[in-house]
């Protein structure tokens, strides 16, 4: 027989044998024997019921169980273990006088493992645990062995029930090899792990060596997602609370298992974290990592790596509260037993914070930054987190700030340590102008020292806000140093500095006038509340005057006011409290007037009280009030008055006043008229206006005047009555133009009562009555020239030794029916009118005197004549003008001849 016929042979018969072994074992053995052997061996680890669906070997795979269900202990009616397919070969071989089962290769398809945290926090599988805790060990090798585990498309069903609700993930396998050797073990696994529909890819390859119990391996993880599963790590310091790990490769080496040593790389975005008062927002950053730990006594982790941050944002609270957005940063990091150090650039942009009411923003720039973080941090012993560095702005804006409100940044170079920034250097635009600055935030306290010219149009509004100042617009320069400090927490402020003024020109506020220097200085301290100031070359009311003053106190307020001049002094003191004025001291003097007085003023209520004495030299007056015509010709008043005066109410309402006031003089000159010895008394109350008396002496005649003024209408109606008693006509032609070398005298007296309203000349009515006596007043306009009409020539001298007639006012004019002038040789009966302006429109009738002594011849002509001469005036008084009315013709010829005779 041929030899392959032979082992044709043979092999048919081992396959006979081996068929016949296969289906003895598939169809006796397995069931009858190993199934039970096998369930009661499963039954005997768990402690668990377990049923199998189907066993049998397979000639390929060795033997191969189906449909293996595990039951859970605590819960006999739900899966602990279930597995669509289990499939391994095995060898009994002895082994150091053992018999040691070796499965080479054991293979497990569709496995599902329910794993749950109980309510008490117990493992499900804690039992079986606890009894591989409790197995001895250091055997010198294991009674079974596995060199190798293939799992497939396998999963573990995870629920903690400690959770409310309870927390649920799936880790699903898809592919998972294990090998073991005598002296080393591998895995190789591929998978998913899937919580809240959110699912992560992992990868995971790892080698073990036992007898230097080295381990060492690579991780993948994708998309993870971290809020996901930051429930299950409670105990990780500073860990992110949201963001996505896109992906993460890390290479680990666990030598002896006491060292753990790890290079990490990862891309996440999305990141949130927070510390203390720090939160980091949408952070996208790549980080590459390495560190080792000792895991034999307490956390001693060690490490160091670069992070690139594409973008994030930071918020803070403490010391200031803002955000601020990175463009880009890289960052080196050191992690040692008990801190972690962080070097990082960033590039901000568009950033802002606030502390108080400053608020910084749009802010871009860079900051180098240092930061130690405590590492690990407990409850019981908490260490401060440390950082520093610097910070370079580009750009930004600020509001809120003390005194200047906003500023436009230009640039900006400040370094931090901790809370404390020093500001090295400023460059901003605010109040309309460029300033430098320099300072520092140190606890809670701004320190900024600042210069730069500064309009005064733009610092006027600012200042106005610190003080009250009653300047309503101003113009012109100041350089201005100023140092402000501010305590945020407290919101205290203060300011101290000077200003150099260039030309300087305030708009009073009341009354509205405009202030003119040439340069002044300002120094201010709202600390201390003081202020100071000194103005040169001023210019007021066509004056140039240097003017000083001090201020101490702001809420109750204590100031001193000096200006001067050539001719010129003014010093003043009040007192400010609340809204109240207190004026102590105000003194005045120009030329020959003086002014003293004091008083309050309440700029709430607007309300005044003033009391004053002054000596007032009325052509002084003339550089002050806006009618300075009154002082020129032909009103030209002078004369030294001394006023007491005590005036309240209403600064706006000068009818409400309460006045008591006197006022003296020697002499006063009108239109070159003198009176002398004047006494006025004035009072005002109850919006009515009393000349209690207006006494005076004028050409040796004594005067007086009373009147009432009603304030309470528009129209300001008045009354006044007066007298003059033996004025001396003589002395007053030498004040009259053209009549001191004229006959002109007498004895006046004179009185009057008149009524109007306000400067309106034309309502003035009244009544009054004149005499003169013992005088000659031919030669007084309108008198002199009426001889031409009346007399010869030669006679035209005759004079008028008295007078007496009444007068009423109305419409502008003055009139009379009665006024009588009365000589030795003829009588003159004047009716008719003078018009305020001077307007003449008379009738003079001439008669001859019928009774006294030394009757004319003239009288007698006229007399037998039975007629009467008449003489029309018009003109004015300056220019008069004579028409001769008709008279009889008898009359006419008689007289004419009369003169005729006695004619030389």
């Amino acid at each position: 027989m041929k030899k392959w016929a032979v082992i044709l042979i043979i092999s048919l018969v081992l396959a006979a044998v081996l068929a016949g072994g296969l289906y003895y074992a598939n169809a006796v053995l397995l069931p009858r024997v190993v199934r039970q052997k096998i369930l009661q061996g499963i039954s005997d680890f768990t402690s668990s019921p377990a049923t199998i669906g189907d066993l049998r070997l397979n000639i390929l795979k060795g033997l191969v169980i189906r449909d293996l269900i595990v039951y859970d202990k605590t819960s006999p009616q739900e899966p602990l273990l279930e597995v669509k397919e289990l499939s391994t070969s095995f060898l009994i071989w002895p082994f150091l006088k053992k018999k040691t089962i070796i499965l080479p290769a054991l293979t497990i398809d569709q496995a599902v493992l329910t794993l749950r945290r109980r309510n008490d926090g117990t493992l499900n599988i804690g039992y079986l645990l606890d009894k591989f805790k409790s197995q001895k060990t250091g055997a010198a090798a294991p009674a079974i062995l596995v060199k190798n585990v293939e799992i497939t498309e396998s999963s573990v069903r995870w629920t903690d029930e400690t959770k409310e609700p309870p927390h649920r993930a799936d880790v699903r396998i898809k592919h998972a090899n294990a090998r073991i050797g005598f002296t080393r073990a591998s895995l190789t696994l591929t998978g998913e792990v899937t919580k809240n529909n959110l699912t992560t890819s992992v990868s995971i390859n790892g080698d073990y060596v036992f007898s230097g119990q080295g381990l060492k391996g690579h991780i993948t993880l994708k998309d993870f997602d971290i809020k996901n599963y930051l429930d299950e790590f409670p105990a990780v310091p500073h860990l992110p609370s949201r963001g996505i790990i896109d992906s993460l490769e890390a290479d680990f080496t666990f030598d002896g298992l006491k060292t753990l040593s790890s290079q990490v790389q990862l891309h996440a975005k999305g990141l949130e974290a927070s510390y203390r008062d720090y939160f980091l927002s949408g952070a996208e950053m790549d980080i590459n990592f390495s560190f080792s730990a000792q895991t034999d006594h307490g956390p001693d982790v060690k490490g160091e790596g670069h992070m690139d941050l594409l973008q994030a944002t930071v918020a803070t609270k403490t010391p200031l509260s803002g955000k601020i957005h990175i463009a880009g940063a890289q960052a080196d990091v050191r992690m040692e037993e008990d801190v972690i150090t962080i070097v990082s650039d960033l590039a901000i942009r568009d950033s802002d914070a606030q502390t108080g009411d400053i608020k910084i923003s749009g802010v871009n720039g860079s900051i180098h930054a240092e930061a130690q973080i405590p590492y690990p941090v407990t409850s019981a012993q908490e260490k401060q987190t440390t950082y520093k560095g610097r910070l370079d702005i580009a750009s930004g804006d600020a509001e809120g700030l003390p005194f200047v409100q906003t500023m436009k940044i230009l640039s900006a170079q400040a370094s931090f340590d901790n809370a404390a920034v020093i500001l090295a250097h400023l460059t901003a635009e605010t109040l309309g102008t460029t300033v430098v600055v320099a300072g520092s935030l140190k606890n809670n306290v701004l320190d900024l020292q600042a210069s730069g010219t500064v309009a005064l149009a733009s610092l006027l509004p600012a200042l106005k806000k610190q003080f009250e100042i009653p300047v309503k617009t101003a113009s012109g320069e100041a350089d201005a140093n100023i140092h402000l400090t501010s305590n945020i927490a407290e919101k205290k402020v203060s300011v101290q500095g000077e200003a150099s003024l260039r030309e300087p020109v305030l708009h009073i506020r009341q009354p509205d006038m405009a202030l003119k220097a040439g340069a002044g200085r300002i120094v201010f301290d709202t600390q201390n509340e003081t202020a100071s100031w000194k103005l040169e070359n001023t210019s007021f009311l066509n004056r140039t005057f240097i003017l000083k003053g001090k201020l101490a106190g702001f809420k109750t307020s204590t100031c001193d006011i000096d200006a001067s001049s050539e001719d010129f002094s003014a010093t003043a003191r009040f007192t400010k409290t609340g809204d109240i004025y207190d004026v102590s001291s105000l003194k005045m003097s120009f030329k020959k007037s003086r002014l003293d007085a004091y008083g309050r003023w309440d700029s709430k209520q607007n309300t005044l009280h003033v009391n004053a004495v002054a000596d007032v030299n009325l052509p002084d007056l003339k550089e002050w009030l806006p009618d300075k015509a009154l002082f020129e010709k032909p009103w030209a008043f002078s004369g030294l008055c001394h006023i007491q005066t005590d005036v309240s109410g209403a600064v706006r309402d000068w009818k409400s006043w309460t006045v008591s006031s006197t006022a003296t003089a020697d002499a006063l000159q009108v239109r070159g008229f003198t009176v002398k010895n004047i006494a006025l008394n004035y009072t005002q109350r109850s919006r009515q206006g009393f000349i209690n008396f207006l006494d005076f002496n004028a050409y040796d005649g004594k005067g007086t005047v009373k009147g009432r003024l009603d304030l309470k209408t528009s129209a300001l109606p008045y009354t006044l009555s007066g007298e003059i008693k033996a004025l001396n006509l003589n002395l007053l032609k030498n004040d009259i133009p053209n009549m001191k070398d004229k006959t002109f005298y007498g004895t006046l007296d004179l009185q009057a009562v008149a009524s109007g309203s306000g400067a309106d000349t034309k309502s003035i009515t009244g009544q009054g009555q004149l005499f003169i006596r013992n005088g000659n007043i031919w030669e007084f306009n309108p008198l002199k020239g009426l001889g031409n009409f009346i007399f010869v020539p030669r006679f035209n001298t005759l004079s008028f030794s008295h007078a007496t007639g009444d007068f009423f006012v109305r419409d502008g004019w003055i009139l009379t029916d009665n006024l009588e002038l009365i000589g030795q040789d003829a009588e003159l009966l004047v009716r008719g009118k003078i018009g305020f302006d001077g307007t003449l429109d008379l009738v003079a009738v001439t008669q001859a005197p019928t009774t006294g002594p030394g009757q004319s011849p003239i009288g007698d002509i006229i007399k037998a004549s039975g007629g009467m001469t008449a003489i029309s005036i018009t003109g004015s008084i300056e220019k008069p003008q004579y028409k001769l009315q008709p008279i009889t013709k008898n009359i006419f010829n008689k007289i004419q001849g009369f003169f005729s005779n006695i004619a030389p």
